[in-house]
């Protein structure tokens, strides 16, 4: 399932709250899981599409609790709509990978084989 969230991430880990749904169910039933990241990155020049880039982290999920909860309280990490999500989920990272796309030629990405 892919789904849309706002995260904070340390060297070992990424954290995210969520409330009652869908996201929580998937970490309960299955702690294996991936998170990706997608961005773009300004050129020097000031155009908006130079390069993207593409993280994917793998790692096993937990929902924080007692001492652990309490200090992932204290990392910058609100929601962006006004929503109440109590829950703090922890991926702790096994595997990154990431790939850089350079933008500004985008036929240089292109193939006319099918």
């Amino acid at each position: 399932q892919i789904v849309p969230i706002n995260y904070v991430s340390d060297h070992e880990a990424v954290y995210f709250r969520t409330a009652e749904g869908s996201k929580l169910l998937g970490v309960t039933m299955n702690d294996a899981v991936a998170f990706e990241v997608d961005d773009l990155v300004a050129a020097p020049d000031g155009r908006r599409d130079a390069e993207a880039c593409s993280v994917v982290v793998h790692g096993k999920a937990e929902v924080l609790e007692g001492q652990d909860k309490a200090r992932a309280e204290q990392l910058p990490l609100r929601p962006w709509v006004p929503t109440q999500k109590h829950t703090i989920v922890r991926i702790a990272v096994s595997e990154i990978s990431g790939r850089r796309f350079d933008l500004s030629k985008p036929w240089e990405h292109m193939s006319t084989r099918g």
